[in-house]
């Protein structure tokens, strides 16, 4: 893995552990009877509509349960592409991103037309898989700019004779 790919998914997977652990200390302390105004805080993330929240110590969460799944889907996400030398060697091209993204985009979009209801369950399975194509597709795009960097570096540090017999 690239040092700036390792970077960026250090920081994408702080920013949402740091989200995913907030609202759980928030859910924990309105639980043990702090204000549930609290849960205001998270409202510039997320709707966080009770109904559509997870429920934790008997008290939904303050982000809904596809945010949580998307922040969570990020950095299973990122431990899959650090662990698994395929999508690094392979990264997921923008297709596998919009693929892994159609079935939270139907879910939201037919919920919010007034087709049907969506579920919890729904909403995080289809989270999960967009939160992690993201990082994946990401760290992937990361990697391949830096391999093409680096090759162009390799190329351009080559003594002018060299250059005609070496592949760009």
């Amino acid at each position: 893995m690239t040092r700036e790919a390792k970077l960026v998914g250090g920081l994408l997977g702080l920013v949402c552990i740091t989200i995913l652990s907030s609202a759980t200390t928030c859910t924990w302390a309105v639980a043990s009877g702090a204000s549930p105004k609290w849960r205001i805080l998270f409202r510039v993330m997320c709707h966080g509509l009770e109904s559509r929240c997870l429920i934790l110590w008997d008290t939904a969460m303050p982000i809904c349960s596809r945010c949580v799944a998307i922040y969570g889907g990020v950095i299973i996400g990122i431990l899959a592409f650090a662990s698994i030398g395929l999508l690094r060697s392979h990264p997921p091209p923008l297709s596998g991103l919009i693929a892994l993204t159609l079935p939270l985009a139907l879910d939201g979009i037919s919920q919010a037309i007034g087709l049907r209801e969506s579920t919890n369950e729904l909403r995080v399975v289809s989270g999960i898989l967009a939160g992690s194509g993201f990082a994946a597709w990401v760290l992937g795009s990361i990697e391949i700019d830096a391999r093409e960097r680096l090759k162009t570096l390799k190329f351009e540090m080559l003594t002018p004779e060299n250059r005609s017999t070496a592949e760009p």
